[in-house]
């Protein structure tokens, strides 16, 4: 269920700037909507070690609740129609399949999909094992590795405000580019870091906080 809750949003929002924005200014729209996602992980896993050490971990799934309700009731409120014209064909399993199958003919698609595919696997590595290795090798406790997480989150949130004064000057194009050299340089940083035996949790975080900027 949270897994739902977590990924149909993100995918709806950046259907919802397609529907109203083109080329460099939805890009810039959509930098602009990461920097505000970026934020919420910032503070995320302070709430989580505040909620585990007070209340027990179960905690977190009654604010989840509590959340998830409170956001229902402001989209069925607040939240209009964004998409101008509906598509002709009903909406089917099969047309969405032929729908993928169009997309996938398209090399310009193919390249960025396998981009963000390549890119959102370091950085969900990161966010699914980071807690293990900090907490279970480098000793951090939970908040100290909330606080951890900070680093990543604050180079993921600068990446997105450069993209936003990059993509309207530069073009889509560059900006990726400018992505791509952070990710290279992150994840080729970490590498010799760690393998170095350096002690310091920032072996992990410094490195990724610049492959992030990449992601943002």
């Amino acid at each position: 269920l949270q897994a739902f809750g977590g990924s149909g949003p993100i995918v709806l929002a950046r259907a919802m700037v397609r529907d109203l924005y083109e080329g460099p200014r939805a890009g810039r729209e959509l930098s602009r909507m990461a920097t505000i996602m970026g934020v919420v992980p910032a503070f995320a896993p302070v709430i989580g070690g505040v909620l585990q050490t007070t209340f027990g971990w179960r905690s977190t799934f009654y604010t989840t609740f509590l959340g998830a309700g409170l956001l229902t009731i402001v989209i069925a409120i607040a939240l209009p129609e964004t998409l101008r014209a509906r598509s002709s064909e009903p909406l089917s399993f099969l047309s969405i399949l032929r729908g993928f199958g169009h997309l996938l003919k398209n090399p310009g698609y193919r390249a960025y999909v396998g981009l963000s595919a390549l890119t959102y696997s370091g950085l969900f590595a990161f966010i699914s094992g980071s807690s293990f290795v900090l907490q279970g090798v480098y000793g951090l406790s939970e908040l100290a590795y909330a606080f951890s997480f900070v680093i990543m989150v604050m180079g993921y949130v600068s990446g997105t405000f450069l993209a936003q004064r990059l993509v309207l000057s530069r073009g889509l194009a560059e900006t990726v580019w400018v992505g791509v050299i952070c990710l290279v340089v992150g994840g080729t940083l970490m590498l010799p870091l760690v393998a170095g035996g350096l002690r310091s949790s920032l072996a992990l975080t410094l490195p990724m906080a610049v492959y992030a900027a990449g992601v943002g």
